[in-house]
C-alpha cells in the first residue's frame, strides 16, 4: 500500500523522517508499509475511521500511521503532544477513532 502519489510521499517524508531516524525516502515509504501491513503489533492499537480507513498506534514507540479509505497511506509519524495539541498521545489517536 503506498502513498496516494509522490507529492503526498514527498511531503510526509519531509515532515516526518527525521524524528523517525529515516534517512531516505524509499526507506520511509518501506517502514510506513512494514507498521501498517499485517496484524498489529503486541503493543499497537487499531480502530476503523468514521471517514473509513485505519488509524494504528504504538503506545511504545509513539509511531502513528493511518491508512485512508481508498487504501493509501495517508501518513506515518512519530506522535507528539506538543504538535497535536491533545494533553496525550494516547486521546489524539482515539480522537482519530470517533
Amino acid at each position: 500500500m503506498p502513498f496516494r502519489d509522490v507529492q503526498s510521499l514527498e511531503a510526509h517524508y519531509s515532515d516526518h523522517a527525521a524524528l523517525l531516524g529515516i534517512a531516505a525516502i524509499a526507506d520511509y515509504e518501506a517502514m510506513a508499509e512494514a507498521f501498517l501491513a499485517g496484524p498489529p503489533c503486541p503493543t499497537c492499537h487499531e480502530c476503523h475511521r468514521p471517514q473509513g480507513g485505519r488509524a494504528r498506534f504504538d503506545v511504545m514507540t509513539s509511531r502513528y500511521a493511518v491508512v485512508s479509505a481508498w487504501g493509501h497511506i495517508a501518513t506515518f509519524m512519530i506522535l507528539e503532544p506538543i504538535n497535536h495539541h491533545y494533553p496525550t498521545n494516547w486521546e489524539y489517536y482515539i480522537s482519530r477513532c470517533n
